[in-house]
């Protein structure tokens, strides 16, 4: 029946799915090292897939009920389905590349189905997917050296139908207006006593504003100190430093009192320090 060198062997196939679901199997021979002459266009393939192996190639057909016999190609892990086959295991070409699996007839369960069911609008069914989970287990070959039977138990991956649900995300448009924040303006106040620069200005314990030192002008220096109420906006003449200096530095202890340090005047640069 087979040319030379094709060896016909006998495999068993049972998928079970989950409790409370289908339960799909059917016999297989299982044809080594061989492949469909294809004399004609009704032997050929009426779908291909890749796949990972023969075993989840088996199971591609199981997955088609019109599939009444499949090849598995080793090298290109390419999977060929075929349905209305008219006896072509007896047109078989030998191919060490290629194993053959041909559906032995009444022997699919359940049988392919022979009423149609009208499609669900906004539904799409699922390219053939191998089953992600296999769990299998091979029986020892037969007494006869050229028959072989194969068990194989796996979840059933059956392509499934989805309806999706669409729905429109509301869009909410926040406008954020920036807060007003009005601009700082000057006032005028109450001048100091006399003019005078590269003075110290040091916030006191009282809240006053003690200014000292400084220049007048090129050639003097002072030693003068006024302190500014800022509750009224007037100034006050204050102690004199007991030595005139400008570029100097003040700082604020912690005792409320004001350090006054170095700077420099006409004789040239300070070491000298005072306190208000």
């Amino acid at each position: 029946m087979a040319p030379s060198g094709v060896y016909l062997c006998l495999s068993f196939m049972i998928i079970i799915q989950t409790s409370g679901e289908d339960i799909r199997s059917e016999e297989m021979f299982v044809i080594p090292d061989s492949k469909f002459q294809c004399a004609n266009t009704t032997c050929l393939p009426f779908i291909s897939v890749i796949i990972t192996d023969i075993r989840n190639c088996r199971f591609a057909c199981l997955a088609q009920s019109q599939c009444e016999a499949a090849t598995f190609h080793r090298s290109t892990s390419n999977c060929e389905l075929f349905g209305d086959m008219l006896n072509q295991n007896g047109n078989m070409l030998a191919d060490a590349d290629a194993t053959t699996m041909i559906v032995i007839s009444g022997t699919r369960f359940p049988p392919a189905p022979t009423t149609t069911s009208t499609p669900i609008a906004s539904s799409s069914t699922s390219p053939l997917s191998a089953p992600s989970s296999i769990t299998s287990s091979l029986t020892s070959p037969l007494s006869a050296p050229s028959s072989t039977t194969a068990s194989l138990t796996s979840p059933l991956s059956v392509p499934s139908s989805t309806t999706s649900l669409l729905s429109t995300p509301s869009t909410t448009t926040l406008t954020t207006f920036p807060a007003t924040t009005a601009i700082p303006k000057w006032t005028i106040t109450g001048n100091m006593s006399g003019m005078r620069a590269y003075h110290t200005a040091s916030i006191i314990a009282n809240g006053s504003v003690l200014v000292a030192g400084g220049g007048s002008s090129v050639s003097t220096n002072l030693n003068t100190a006024e302190l500014y109420n800022p509750s009224t906006g007037a100034w006050t003449i204050t102690a004199s430093m007991n030595g005139v200096r400008e570029f100097h530095t003040a700082s604020i202890l912690t005792n409320g009192k004001v350090l006054v340090a170095g700077g420099l005047n006409s004789g040239g640069y300070l070491n000298g320090v005072e306190l208000y």
